[in-house]
């Protein structure tokens, strides 16, 4: 009985094709990992730093309650909901500019300033009488040698956290004497000029360019001015506001 013939087995040349589909499959999972990292959802962020505090035993960034900066600010409320320029940045640089600036600022002029916080943006408002030297003087439009310093590095600080600047004078609109032609000069006019000075100033210094400021004025109502003490430059404020 003669032996049957043993066929060799031919070789797979298609295993590329099950290296390759799992190889798509790891690319796709990759992509998808990286979308999902890439949309910041703060809220789910602020529930994973609660999750690690607890899981930890641990609270801020290395400070109590009080002056952990990434869990309270000044205003009150969540500074990772309210302001995510601000908690997605250096901390020293956020804690410079609503601790240390406005305490030289006060300490310059004698005057407290207003730090506002909304939203995506951060404002420091201060007097008008703080700001700038005395209407009626030869330099009126000039913002005050000292506070000038104090400005540039509020700017300079401020671009590592916005891309935006709006600076905004609110004043009364009050008559304050004739003109050469005669005509009646009012105080709105005065801080036309000063915004000009302004707009002319911050662009000069460091990361700021000319289409990152805007300038505004507002008139104040009556009721806002009427019965407070001091000149209409004590009454009218300037805000420099930061955002994206």
């Amino acid at each position: 009985m003669g032996r049957k013939h043993k066929h060799e087995e031919h070789g797979n040349h298609e295993r590329w094709v099950i290296s390759y589909a799992d190889m798509v499959t790891l690319l796709f999972a990759l992509f998808v990992v990286l979308y999902a990292l890439g949309e910041v959802k703060l809220k789910k962020l602020k529930q994973l730093k609660q999750s690690l505090a607890f899981a930890f035993s641990f609270e801020g960034e290395g400070k109590t309650d009080e002056d952990g900066i990434y869990d309270r600010g000044e205003s009150g409320g969540d500074l990772i909901e309210g302001i995510p320029l601000l908690t997605a940045q250096n901390g020293e640089m956020v804690e410079y500019l609503l601790d240390q600036l406005p305490a030289e600022y006060e300490q310059m002029t004698g005057k407290s300033i207003e730090i506002q916080l909304l939203n995506d943006q951060v404002t420091f408002k201060g007097n008008l009488s703080a700001f700038f030297n005395p209407a009626g003087s030869p330099s009126q439009d000039l913002i005050k040698v000292d506070v000038e310093q104090w400005l540039q590095k509020l700017v300079e600080n401020s671009t590592g956290i916005s891309s935006k600047i709006r600076v905004i004078i609110h004043a009364p609109r009050r008559q304050m004497g004739k003109g050469p032609d005669g005509k009646s000069v009012f105080s709105s006019d005065l801080c036309m000029q000063r915004l000009r000075q302004v707009h002319r100033l911050l662009p000069l210094l460091r990361k700021v360019t000319e289409q990152m400021v805007t300038t505004e004025f507002k008139t104040m109502d009556r009721a806002e001015y009427a019965g407070k003490p001091g000149t209409w430059e004590d009454q009218g404020t300037i805000a420099f506001a930061f955002s994206n």
